[in-house]
């Protein structure tokens, strides 16, 4: 079964209090992504790229006004040559990785090898988890 995927146009903003970039997800986005027993729409990670770029791991987070965002990293911003307000298309796809990100293949391994130490990873609640991957 192919992902999920939802198009649109929206412009690159700034939120000053945070200093950051992102692209706004429009509520029929978070609801079209949403599963039957999910209990807050904007609690969900997706797959985003924008103007056709490598597509990359983003998780939503409540912008208000029944929207959510997600960052944009500055590196990507220089290097598809975009500024704030600049309009962009988004391709938003159902990310169904396991965490959310890419599980490095070497701190796999390492569980391989450590019945203790994956089991004490796997008993660290998701966010946790999460949390380490990313800083490996």
């Amino acid at each position: 079964m192919d992902p999920l995927v939802y198009t649109y146009k929206t412009e690159i903003r700034r939120l000053d209090k945070l200093k950051l970039f992102f692209v706004e997800i429009p509520l029929e986005a978070l609801e079209y992504f949403s599963k039957p027993d999910t209990k807050n729409i904007y609690n969900q990670r997706l797959m985003i790229a924008v103007n056709a770029c490598e597509p990359w791991h983003g998780g939503v987070v409540s912008l208000g006004n029944q929207t959510g965002y997600i960052t944009v990293k500055g590196k990507t911003l220089k290097d598809l040559q975009l500024r704030e307000n600049d309009e962009v298309t988004v391709v938003l796809t159902e990310d169904n990785s396991e965490y959310g990100m890419e599980f490095p293949e070497e701190f796999r391994e390492i569980l391989n090898q450590d019945i203790e130490a994956e089991r004490r990873f796997l008993d660290l609640p998701l966010s946790k988890r999460r949390y380490i991957i990313y800083h490996i």
